[in-house]
């Protein structure tokens, strides 16, 4: 068996170091050594350091086979906005047709209604025919506007529609930090 003299990686303590050997510890400082042999030459290395190694290949590999994962949940988040969007601009879209059918059916109550007493006011007196007309024009447009104005759209929806966005932001930033991770380790 061949001795090799090198030095700790640590403390730099002489060593010597039979050809066999491929993990010791310094008797000096305590420290964990791998030793590597390759094309003749031999080499200590910490144990830290091949762990680190070790650690970012299993880091890479980890960050590549996430991608494709992450990228079905990116496609299955952009489905899930589109659904949401789609849900929110129908319910908009009732809604919307709603308050202007509930608006239109008003006016034309408060319509025919002023025309149905138009003929009293008018027996009663031209005074009165004037602050009828006056009266009748005036609710004619402030209660269907006031109506109108006051029948909200759904906001429910948008909360969903936030939701699946927000949801797509995050999983676009795990892919980043995944290429990232993949394209930074050699």
């Amino acid at each position: 068996m061949a001795l090799v003299k090198l030095n700790c990686v640590n403390c730099s303590a002489p060593l010597e170091i039979g050809d066999d050997l491929e993990r010791f510890a310094c008797a000096y400082c305590g420290t964990t050594q791998i030793v590597e042999h390759a094309g003749g030459v031999v080499a200590l290395r910490r144990v830290e350091s091949a762990i680190q190694a070790v650690q970012k290949g299993t880091e890479k590999t980890a960050a590549e086979l996430a991608l494709p994962r992450l990228e079905k949940e990116l496609a299955a988040a952009q489905e899930s906005l589109n659904q949401a969007t789609a849900r929110l601009q129908e319910k908009i879209g009732r809604a919307r047709s709603g308050r202007r059918l509930l608006t239109a059916i008003l006016a034309s109550v408060i319509f025919m209604a002023g025309m149905m007493t138009a003929g009293i006011a008018a027996s009663a007196s031209e005074t009165m025919s004037y602050i009828h007309t006056a009266v009748w024009m005036t609710s004619l447009f402030v209660i269907p506007t006031f109506v109108y104005r006051k029948i909200k759209l759904p906001q429910s929806s948008r909360a969903e529609v936030e939701g699946a966005e927000a949801k797509i932001a995050k999983i676009r930033g795990q892919i980043a930090a995944a290429r990232a991770v993949v394209d930074s380790v050699h």
